[in-house]
C-alpha cells in the first residue's frame, strides 16, 4: 500500500530513514531497504533506545505505520520524538486519539467533509486514494467467470472473520435467499478451526441458509489465496469494518466488490478504492441497494464476464495504482506541512484542489512540487540567477496542440501551465478527460468531442472495454456499445493560430490523417510526439513505418523513442523485477531535419531548447542549440546542471562565476556587512559570496567548504587572502548537501575544521552544511582559544525559519536579527558537558 509510492518520491526532496519493529524479511522488505538512506532494525529495543536513535537521526517528519496494532510504539510517539508526526496506513481504524500526532493522511472518501471534529489529528485529504496499491508479480491470471461453468453464482468474502457480525450475516443470508442456488465462499485462517466453522454455520442456519451453501476454507500461500477469486463471481464487502487490501486484490482478480460504507474510517476502505478505480456504482447507501446491486450483477452473466475480463486493467490504469501521481501529491503534502511548521504555524487540515494545488484550511496555498533537477525556468518567471537558476530567455510562449488528451491523462498539463511558458490546446475526440481539465486558466483551451484529422466527420467507437474506445474501428470481437459522430478539423485549416511549436498525437485516433493535412502550420513546427502501438488493435491503426514516412514528408526526422511500454511473456501481473522484452508501444519524437534545424532563428532555437529540457530531459541537444545562439548562455546552462550531477560526462571546461555578495536578502546582507566592519579575525563555514565580501572589507578569510572547484576559483581571485580548507564529504547536490551517506565517516571533519586554528575569531559565519554541529564547534573553539568568549559574534544564516537549528539557543544570546539571519554571542559559562553531548548528537547531520 506504500512501497510503490515511496519508490517514486523525488530523491532531492526527501531522505528516508526506516525503523523496523519486525524481523520479517521478504520482497517488500528488500524493496523498502533499497529506498532508505538508513535502515534500523529496532525489534526488541526499548522505547528509550528507539527514541535516542530517532533524535540522533534528526528526523523531521515521523510517519507511524503501526497504529493500534500489536507491537506498536504509541507510548514513544506520545513523547513527540520528532517535530512533526504523521499517521498513515497500518492499524488505522479511526483517529489514533493521540495529541502528539499532528496529521493523518486520508482522502475525501475515507474522511468526507464534516468529520474533522472526530479526529485529534489534522486531516490531509489527498485528491485520489490515500494509498497506492502495488500488485504482487505472482498474481495468477484471471480465469473465466466461474458461474458460466458451475451453473450457480458464488459470492465471496476473504476478509478477516472478526469482521462478521449478526447484522451482516442477516443481510448476506437475505441476499442468498434472493439469488436462488447461490453460495457464499469465506476464506481466512480462522476457518481452519472446526469449532469456529460450526459457530458460523449455526448463525447462517438461524437465518435459514443451509450449511452446504456456506463454504469455508483455511489459509494458504498468498498466490493460492489470490487464486481463490477465480472461484468467486462477486465479492461482498463486510460492514461496518470494510476490506482494504482484500478489495484491491479482488479487483486485481477481476471480481467486483459491493460495499456499504461504515460510519468510521475503517468502514470506508473499499469505498475509496472503488471510487478511485472508476467504479463508484459499486458503492451503495443502504442494505436494500447493496442487495439490489448484487442481484443486478448476478442477473447478467455476460456483462459480469466482460467486467471480469477488463477489471484488472481498469484497476492498474487507475489512480489506485498510479505511483508517480500519488508520490507527487504526497510530496506536495509533506513539504507543505513542513514549510508550515518552519513558519511556526500550527497544524491545519490540508485539501487538494482539482489542479493539484493544496490548500490549508486557513487559506495558505501549496503549489505542486516540481520535478527534481536544477531550477531552469522561462525568463518570464524572472528567477534569481544567484539562486542557481538558469533563464531560458525567449519571447512568446510554447504553443502545444494535443490531439487525444495525453497531457490531461498524465497530469502534465497542470505542471506545464504553472511554468507560465506554455499555451495548451487540447482536442479530446473521445471526451474522456473532461474531469481532468485544469480550472479556468489563461493559456489553456479544451475542445470536447472534436479532434484533428482530415476535416471530415469521424466516428467514436465507444467500447465495453473503455481502453479500446477510439475513432478507429476495433478489430476482432471487441464489443462496441455505441457509435458517435465526431467532428474533425484539418490542422492546416485552423485559423487564428499564429504558429505551432509542439504537436502531440495519441494512438487512438488517425495520426496519419493529422500529419497528411498539417499544411504550413505543421511544416514550421518544432517537435512532434506521436504514440504508436506495435500490436494492431484497430482498423487503419498507424504503424511505425507509416508515421515515420508521414513525418519525413513534412520535413521531420525521427530523433528518439520515448516512454516505451514492453510486454512480458512471464505469467502474472507486471512487476519491476520481471523482464518484459517485447516492445508494445512507444512515443516517436520527431525534430526538424538538420538543415531546417540549423536555419531556425535564435528565438525558436531557445524555445526548442526549453521544450527539450523541460518536457523530455534532453540536455545535450538543448545545450547545443543554446551554444549555436549564445555561448555564454550555453556555459551558464552547463553550470546550472553541474550541481545536480546532470551535466554531460565530459563537459567543456566552464568558468566558475563567483558571486560578489552572499546569497542573502538585502536586510540580511546589510546586517552581515555591519558585522564585517569591526572584525579582525574571520572564519566561515561555507564559502562563496561571503568570502568575496569579507575580502573587500579587508579581511583574510579562514574557513571550510566542500566544493574544491569553488575554493580553487576563490583562491585564484583572492590569492593568499583566501585560506579556505576543503573537506570532502562525498558527492553533493545543490547547496553542498551530501547525496548519500557513503562518506559519513568524514562528515564531522567539516564542522571540526575550525579546530585546526589556534587563534580565536571575533566573527564566525555559519552558512554551509552541518550547521548545528558547526555552531557548537564554533562555541567550543571560542571557549578554548578566546580570552573573552563573549566578544565573539556568530552570524547564522537561514536560522529563524528552520526550528531544528534552534537547539543551539541553549548556549547563545541573540544580539540582532534580520529575516532568517541572526547574530549571537556565547552565553557566560556554558555547560561544556551538555555542549559535548549535543555535539555528539548533531555531528553527522548535514541539514
Amino acid at each position: 500500500m506504500i512501497t510503490s509510492a515511496l519508490e517514486q518520491l523525488p530523491a532531492d526532496a526527501f531522505q528516508l530513514v526506516a525503523y523496523s519493529t519486525s524481523d520479517t524479511e521478504d520482497h517488500i522488505t528488500h524493496r523498502l531497504r533499497r529506498l532508505c538512506a538508513r535502515w534500523h532494525q529496532m525489534q526488541g529495543y526499548s522505547d528509550d533506545l528507539l527514541e535516542t536513535q530517532l533524535r540522533e537521526d534528526r528526523v523531521d517528519i515521523l510517519i507511524d505505520l503501526s497504529g493500534h496494532t500489536d507491537g506498536n510504539r504509541l507510548r514513544l510517539i506520545a513523547r513527540e520524538p520528532a517535530p512533526l508526526i504523521v499517521k498513515w496506513v497500518g492499524g488505522l481504524v479511526n483517529t489514533t486519539g493521540l495529541d502528539a500526532i499532528d496529521y493523518l493522511i486520508s482522502d475525501g472518501v475515507e474522511t468526507p467533509p464534516g468529520v474533522d471534529e472526530r479526529y485529534y489529528e489534522k486531516l490531509i485529504r489527498l485528491p485520489d486514494d490515500y494509498i497506492c496499491y502495488s500488485p504482487p508479480d505472482y498474481a495468477p491470471p484471471v480465469k473465466d467467470l466461474p458461474a458460466l461453468s458451475q451453473g450457480r453464482l458464488t459470492f465471496g468474502c476473504l476478509n478477516n472473520p472478526a469482521k462478521l457480525n449478526d447484522e451482516l450475516i442477516r443481510e448476506w443470508a437475505t441476499l442468498l435467499h434472493e439469488v436462488p442456488g447461490s453460495q457464499l465462499l469465506l476464506r481466512s485462517a480462522q476457518y481452519s478451526d472446526p469449532a469456529f466453522r460450526d459457530r458460523v454455520w449455526e448463525r447462517f442456519q438461524q437465518a435459514g441458509i443451509e450449511r452446504d451453501r456456506i463454504l469455508m476454507e483455511g489459509p494458504d500461500k498468498h498466490a493460492a489465496f489470490l487464486d481463490t477469486y477465480n472461484r468467486i463471481d462477486i465479492a461482498l464487502d463486510p460492514w461496518p469494518y470494510s476490506g482494504g487490501l482484500t478489495t484491491c486484490e479482488a479487483l486485481l482478480m477481476g471480481v467486483p466488490v459491493i460495499t456499504l460504507p461504515g460510519p468510521t474510517f475503517a468502514g470506508r476502505h473499499a469505498a475509496t478504492h472503488l471510487v478511485n478505480a472508476g467504479l463508484p456504482e459499486l458503492v451503495v447507501d443502504s442494505w436494500d441497494a447493496y442487495r439490489a446491486r448484487a442481484r443486478e450483477l448476478a442477473g447478467d452473466l455476460n456483462s459480469l464476464a466482460a467486467i471480469r475480463r477488463n477489471l484488472r486493467d481498469t484497476l492498474m490504469r487507475s489512480p489506485v495504482c498510479d505511483a508517480p501521481r500519488f508520490a507527487g501529491h504526497l510530496t506536495t503534502a509533506l513539504r507543505g506541512i513542513w514549510r508550515r511548521h518552519c513558519r511556526q504555524q500550527p497544524p491545519a487540515a490540508l485539501t487538494f484542489d482539482g489542479d493539484g494545488t493544496a490548500r490549508f484550511e486557513d487559506g495558505d496555498r501549496i503549489e505542486p512540487y516540481q520535478a527534481s533537477g536544477p531550477a531552469l525556468v522561462h525568463a518570464a518567471d524572472r528567477a534569481d540567477p544567484a539562486a542557481g537558476h538558469f533563464e531560458f530567455d525567449f519571447t512568446g510562449k510554447v504553443i502545444a496542440l494535443d490531439n487525444g488528451g495525453r497531457l490531461l491523462e498524465t497530469g502534465a498539463a497542470d505542471s506545464l501551465l504553472n511554468l507560465n511558458a506554455f499555451e495548451l490546446l487540447v482536442f479530446d475526440p473521445l471526451g474522456q478527460h473532461a474531469e481532468r481539465r485544469p480550472a479556468e486558466q489563461d493559456g489553456f483551451q479544451y475542445f470536447a468531442s472534436a479532434g484533428l484529422g482530415d476535416g471530415r466527420p469521424a466516428t467514436h467507437y465507444a467500447c465495453l472495454d473503455p481502453t479500446q474506445s477510439a475513432t478507429l474501428k476495433p478489430l476482432d470481437d471487441t464489443k462496441v456499445l455505441a457509435e458517435v459522430p465526431v467532428q474533425t478539423v484539418a490542422l492546416g485549416a485552423i485559423e487564428g493560430l499564429p504558429s505551432l511549436d509542439w504537436l502531440l498525437l495519441d494512438d487512438r485516433n488517425d495520426s496519419l490523417a493529422v500529419l497528411r493535412h498539417g499544411g504550413d502550420l505543421l511544416a514550421e513546427a518544432l517537435l512532434i510526439q506521436a504514440r504508436v502501438r506495435l500490436r494492431p488493435g484497430h482498423q487503419g491503426q498507424p504503424g511505425l513505418a507509416a508515421l515515420i514516412q508521414a513525418a519525413e514528408a513534412n520535413g521531420f526526422r525521427l530523433y528518439r523513442l520515448n516512454n516505451e511500454d514492453f510486454h512480458s511473456h512471464f505469467p502474472g501481473a507486471p512487476a519491476a523485477d520481471r523482464q518484459a522484452s517485447e516492445l508494445a508501444a512507444t512515443d516517436l519524437i520527431f525534430l526538424p531535419e538538420a538543415a531546417r534545424l540549423d536555419a531556425l532563428d535564435a528565438n525558436r532555437k531557445r524555445r526548442l531548447a526549453f521544450l527539450l529540457h523541460t518536457v523530455y530531459g534532453i540536455q545535450d541537444l538543448a545545450w547545443s542549440l543554446l551554444d549555436g545562439v549564445d555561448s555564454d548562455a550555453a556555459r551558464s546552462y552547463l553550470a546550472a546542471l553541474a550541481p545536480a550531477g546532470a551535466a554531460p560526462a565530459d563537459p567543456p571546461k566552464t568558468e566558475v562565476k563567483l558571486p560578489d555578495a552572499p546569497h542573502m536578502s538585502g536586510s540580511e546582507r546589510a546586517l552581515f556587512d555591519r558585522c564585517l566592519a569591526p572584525a579582525r579575525h574571520y572564519f566561515e563555514f561555507g564559502a562563496g559570496g561571503s568570502t568575496v565580501r569579507a575580502r573587500e572589507a579587508g579581511l583574510t578569510v579562514q574557513g571550510v567548504e566542500s566544493d574544491r572547484q569553488w575554493v580553487d576559483a576563490l583562491t585564484e581571485r583572492l590569492g593568499d587572502h583566501c585560506q579556505v580548507r576543503v573537506v570532502d564529504i562525498g558527492p553533493t547536490r545543490e547547496w553542498g548537501f551530501p547525496v548519500d551517506d557513503r562518506a559519513r565517516a568524514r562528515f564531522p571533519e567539516y564542522s571540526e575544521a575550525i579546530h585546526h586554528h589556534d587563534q580565536a575569531f571575533d566573527l564566525i559565519l555559519v552558512d554551509g552544511r552541518f550547521r548545528v554541529a558547526c555552531v557548537l564547534n564554533a562555541i567550543r573553539h571560542t571557549i578554548n582559544t578566546a580570552a573573552d568568549p563573549g566578544a565573539t559574534r556568530i552570524f547564522i544564516h537561514d536560522f529563524w525559519d528552520r526550528p531544528h537549528y534552534h537547539a543551539v539557543l541553549e548556549f547563545l544570546d541573540t544580539e540582532e536579527s534580520a529575516e532568517t539571519a541572526g547574530v549571537f554571542r556565547i552565553k557566560p559559562d556554558p555547560d561544556q558537558a551538555r555542549l559535548a553531548a549535543l555535539l555528539e548528537q548533531y555531528r553527522y547531520q548535514p541539514a
